[in-house]
């Protein structure tokens, strides 16, 4: 469940809109499922464009 407990991080990290943690995540899940990085990428995106936090 790794994996999870990252997203949920990455979640929290994102609300917030702290996208140097969320990227620190991203290098972290390197190793993991594929599927959890593009989701990952997904939810920068959404951050960058304020979509999610600030």
């Amino acid at each position: 469940m790794h994996g999870l407990d990252t997203m949920i991080k990455l979640n929290k990290a994102a609300e917030k809109g702290e996208n140097r943690k969320i990227m620190a995540g991203t290098k972290k899940v390197q190793g993991e499922n594929k599927e959890l990085k593009a989701t990952i990428k997904r939810m920068l995106r959404a951050v960058n464009k304020k979509r999610i936090g600030g």
